[in-house]
């Protein structure tokens, strides 16, 4: 397939299909998305997970039984020597919406990327705008996915792209964004 031109392509230049291009994103745990999956088989995996149903209602607690009588006080002691202390309690629980190993995003609205998105895939179901920020962390990684209708654009100020050739995706594509080379210069590889 390199060197022709796929029916209907409007490329300039060599043109190669999704069925010839590997996923080159990091492997995704229990959804079978791996390095070097074919893009063709990672999209369509994606378009499953964002149309699987919802989790039914969880069910009710049992009652508890009440609690017995107390019995009588006693006389108080003295008071004993102070010990040690104790060791830390427990962490509380996260806030509501808290998913730490939540990698995969799916948004219909604008985006705009921040550290915690490291590492993570965001699929747009329509058309947004995605807004990478400088500062990002080292080693920042993540992948991007248009669904069948979506466009996304991309706006990138004070930010280096390289391997970029615009910054409009079409739909049913991917790129990723890897830190590389310095503080706010990015590599881009996939279908930006």
């Amino acid at each position: 397939m390199y060197g022709k031109k796929p029916k209907n392509c409007d490329c300039v230049g060599d043109c190669v299909d999704s069925d010839n291009v590997r996923y080159t994103g990091p492997n995704l745990p229990n959804s079978g998305i791996q390095t070097g999956t074919i893009l063709t088989e990672v999209i369509e995996r994606i378009d499953n997970y964002s149309t699987s149903g919802t989790s039914g209602i969880s069910g009710t607690s049992g009652i508890n039984g009440t609690s017995g009588t107390s019995g009588k006080n006693g006389s108080s002691g003295s008071s004993g020597t102070t010990g040690t202390s104790g060791s830390s309690g427990t962490a509380g629980t996260n806030g509501t919406g808290y998913n730490p190993n939540e990698l995969v995003i799916e948004t219909a609205i604008n985006y705009s990327l921040t550290n915690v998105d490291s590492g993570k895939i965001i699929i747009f179901t329509s058309s947004a705008t995605l807004t990478i920020p400088t500062g990002l962390i080292d080693g920042f990684e993540c992948t991007f996915v248009t669904l069948t209708g979506a466009t996304l654009t991309v706006v990138s100020t004070g930010n280096t792209l390289y391997n970029n050739e615009g910054f409009v995706m079409l739909p049913k594509l991917t790129f990723t964004l890897k830190r590389r080379l310095a503080v706010n210069t990015f590599i881009v590889t996939g279908n930006m």
